[in-house]
């Protein structure tokens, strides 16, 4: 039996295989392993922003190596659920040793492939990953299935657009290069019209958080 192949999905399987070895890569170096006193202050302030409240469900897609996994948890306690995934396996490896409370899983795995329950999370908090998810509007319509009606979907960054651009503009990785994360105005026209609506919307020097309540079930 020959079986169809569906080109996009070939084409986010390979991207994400590429990506997973880009942020091994960063590990080895070193790199997002925690926050710098600058990004702590900017952490601290996104995450009032978020709004989290005890025993809320959390899905976090690049959870990187769990530095905000590891506050968000302390904001939701027992009785609540972080689900947090990451591609990279190195990455992924360091998030298990961090032994975060039973009530956080990690999953080596994007986003996507997990097949979250439909209308179960209150919170999607994509932190310094939007630029690098395959397909957005893919994402877009997975992320409505799976928040429930009023649930948030949170786009943030710990530095400012133009700073996160000219990063990734300057990169020697070609596929980085064209990661670039779009003003938060476009970001808000585009989602109205899918069934969003603007909750937050900051898009400063410093920092970058948009956030969209979900309307539709």
């Amino acid at each position: 039996i020959k079986m169809k192949t569906n080109q996009t999905q070939v084409s986010i399987e390979t991207n994400t295989e590429t990506m997973s070895r880009f942020f091994d890569r960063c590990y080895e170096e070193g790199l997002f392993l925690g926050f710098d006193s600058d990004e702590q202050a900017c952490v601290e302030r996104l995450i009032e922003l978020f709004n989290i409240k005890p025993e809320e469900q959390i899905v976090e897609p690049g959870c990187g190596c769990g530095r905000l996994t590891s506050l968000l948890s302390e904001k939701i306690g027992y009785g609540g659920m972080i689900t947090a995934c990451e591609i990279s396996p190195k990455m992924f490896q360091h998030c298990l040793e961090l032994n975060l409370p039973p009530y956080v899983c990690f999953y080596n795995s994007t986003v996507i492939n997990l097949n979250l329950p439909h209308n179960s999370a209150d919170h999607i908090i994509c932190f310094n990953v939007w630029p690098h998810l395959e397909s957005p509007d893919s994402h877009l319509e997975y992320f409505s299935k799976i928040l429930k009606r009023g649930g948030v979907l949170h786009i943030a960054h710990s530095c400012g657009r133009e700073f996160i651009n000219k990063i990734h503009g300057d990169a020697s990785d070609s596929m980085i290069k064209k990661h670039l994360l779009p003003s938060a105005e476009e970001l808000a026209k585009h989602l109205s019209l899918n069934g969003w609506e603007i909750a937050l919307f900051l898009d400063e020097e410093d920092i970058y958080s948009v956030s969209y309540t979900h309307l539709t079930l």
